[in-house]
């Protein structure tokens, strides 16, 4: 059974990878990787944050959607909620900091 579960994954990654060539090969492609995550200011204040907290108290997480770390109210009807939900959805903060057990949220911190 394990074979052909592999097989099965093995055959989606092709496809996948056969379909991204074909629309990059196209012009088509709109995006392109980028190769650090962090600048030099938010890498600087992620090592200072690293020596500055005790790390089994607390894990660093960057670059978290607000929408992760916020809720729209119940209640609203759809247009409502979809209105308040659209102001958080693409909007991220530079650091939140969590509980390493439960995910628990901390502190949140925004650079500028």
């Amino acid at each position: 059974m394990l074979p052909f579960i592999l097989l099965g994954i093995l055959l989606v990654f092709i496809i996948v990878a056969k379909l991204l060539l074909a629309f990059k090969e196209k012009g088509n492609a709109v995006y392109e990787s980028r190769v650090k995550l962090m600048s030099k200011a938010e890498i600087a204040f992620f090592n200072a944050l690293k020596g500055a907290l005790p790390l089994e108290h607390y894990h660093i997480h960057s670059k978290t959607r607000m929408a992760d770390i916020v809720d729209v109210k119940k209640g609203m009807d759809r247009k409502q909620w979809r209105s308040a939900f659209n102001k958080i959805e693409a909007k991220h903060v530079d650091f939140v900091l969590s509980n390493p057990i439960d995910s628990t949220i901390h502190t949140v911190v925004e650079l500028d």
